[in-house]
């Protein structure tokens, strides 16, 4: 079983593969299929953005449903300052 501190080198990896355009769970999953023990990059991998959607957590897309409804629903509402809230 992997050690705190190699869980913690893990995700440090996972993060700056993240923010070279690659998709961790992409990379987890190439890495575990072929049986390596460490974490590489993905060998001609398009840039994250041109990828598919990555994959959600079921609590993840739960809270974008409730948020899209919520926000569609206040902008169906007359406010006076709507223009001033911004919907990140």
């Amino acid at each position: 079983p992997a050690t705190t501190r190699a869980m913690e080198i893990a995700i440090k990896r996972l993060d700056e593969l993240r923010a070279q355009g690659q998709d961790p769970g992409q990379v987890l999953d190439n890495c575990t299929l072929q049986g390596w023990q460490g974490i590489y990059p993905l060998k001609n991998s398009r840039p994250h953005s041109q990828q598919a959607a990555p994959r959600m957590s079921e609590s993840e897309r739960n809270r974008n449903i409730i948020f899209e409804e919520m926000r569609a629903q206040y902008r169906s509402q007359d406010h006076a300052n709507s223009d001033r809230i911004i919907f990140q």
